[in-house]
């Protein structure tokens, strides 16, 4: 349970990395910006599966 816990403060964690690069992106050219608010969404989404993976693993 302390792991599962762990896990979901570190996607929080994630979660406001991401928030903050994205803010970050908006200021680049549009190219530049749109590729790397693919990556950031993606390296989030990640995260929120990990998320869900912990939560199945500690009810079974």
């Amino acid at each position: 349970m302390k792991k599962a816990h762990k896990t979901i403060e570190s996607v929080y964690a994630l979660e406001a990395i991401c928030e903050e690069i994205n803010n970050l992106v908006l200021q680049q050219k549009t190219s530049d910006a749109i590729a790397l608010g693919y990556i950031t969404e993606s390296v989030r989404r990640v995260g929120n599966l990990q998320q869900i993976s912990q939560r199945m693993l500690s009810i079974i």
